[in-house]
């Protein structure tokens, strides 16, 4: 709550006074300084080692290249509108999905962007509760920027 002399915003608004302006300039400083402490945080760090090492990995590339082939395989099976063919489609990429996230550092990477989406995620809630006036926003279900699906907001 931004105070102005010992008055909250809130106060300020129930009794008809203007909000203090808020510099745009103090605004961005304190956004990069965020920025650079996300930079040190542990999520960060472990994010950028996981995705890193995923992507130095021959095999995880083949896994991953393998399982983008069989979901591509699976719309054009689909366009084919042949029963048989889609069901085959659908369960080889089930089984290329599923051999890709038991890898070890394709499933260390996917947790690791899990942990820095959680944060994210709380930061996003904590910026835009002035906004919202809601604790969380998205409703726990991703939202916008999350990848996840949308959580109903009025947007």
């Amino acid at each position: 709550m931004i105070e102005e002399h010992g008055v909250t915003a809130s106060a300020r608004h129930e009794a008809g006074l203007a909000a203090p302006k808020v510099d745009q300039y103090l605004l961005i400083a304190k956004a990069r300084e965020l920025s650079e402490l996300l930079e040190e945080s542990e999520e960060v760090r472990e994010f950028v080692a996981a995705e890193e090492a995923m992507l130095n990995d021959p095999e995880a590339m083949r896994l991953l290249k393998e399982a983008e082939e069989a979901k591509n395989y699976t719309h054009f099976a689909a366009a084919t509108r042949d029963k048989a063919l889609s069901k085959r489609a659908m369960e080889d990429y089930r089984k290329a999905e599923a051999a890709q996230r038991e890898y070890p550092p394709i499933r260390r990477y996917n947790e690791a962007k899990d942990r820095l989406q959680a944060m994210l995620d709380r930061l996003n809630a904590i910026i835009t509760y002035p906004i919202t006036g809601k604790e969380n926003p998205g409703g726990g279900v991703g939202g916008c920027g999350s990848g996840g699906s949308c959580g109903g907001c009025s947007r």
